[in-house]
């Protein structure tokens, strides 16, 4: 049978030079203590770098990492997602750099042409998904089939209250509208609802 692949930790580049392939994870300040560029040195050695997570990868921090390669690139990403997030002063013009991702970046540069979609869900069913899909995916975002009709699997209550009908299973989708109009950075209404189904 085939042979499980070989995993171990590397802390000297030297010992990736004499590798017939490898694949290696690292974050971008990895790799630049790994081929300890505070010297200046910033190898072209992969020749194909994938980056996880893109559309919250600023451009300074994506390039760390993409100055390794060769020039074939593989972003991994979803722009309709968690933006990067920055701390700190920003800049009042939209899409300024570089409190822009680096997936945001090329998509604007290079338009849908460069975009392969990946349409299939794994973690949703289909009324979970039909919101996300008409708002932000034009429709085109789809459960897998196993999912379509998944449920939450709670068990039978007798006599049902306010936190039973927020999580019943038969209404995947529900909506709680909690009056607190003076919260607008943090709501201690919300945690409360929150961790009170999470503890159901």
């Amino acid at each position: 049978g085939e042979e499980a692949p070989v995993l171990h930790n590397v802390y000297d580049a030297a010992e990736c030079l004499t590798a017939p392939y490898l694949i290696l994870g690292a974050t971008g300040f990895g790799l630049y203590n790994l081929f300890n560029s505070q010297s200046g040195a910033f190898p072209a050695f992969f020749d194909c770098i994938v980056l996880d997570e893109a559309s919250q990868m600023v451009l300074p921090q994506a390039l760390l990492s993409l100055v390794y390669g060769k020039g074939q690139y593989v972003l991994c990403g979803d722009v309709q997602q968690l933006p990067p997030v920055v701390l700190g002063p920003q800049p009042t013009q939209e899409a300024v750099l570089p409190a822009q991702s680096i997936l945001a970046y090329l998509l604007t540069t290079y338009g849908p042409q460069a975009r392969v979609r990946l349409n299939t869900t794994y973690r949703l069913n289909q009324e979970l998904c039909q919101l996300p899909s008409q708002l932000w995916y034009q429709g085109d975002l789809h459960p897998a089939a196993a999912n379509a009709t998944r449920r939450l699997e709670l068990p039978v209550v007798r006599q049902p209250d306010l936190v039973d009908a927020i999580l019943a299973p038969q209404h995947p989708v529900t909506l709680v509208l909690a009056d607190h109009t003076t919260d607008a950075q943090q709501s201690a209404l919300e945690v409360e609802i929150v961790a009170t189904l999470a503890a159901r």
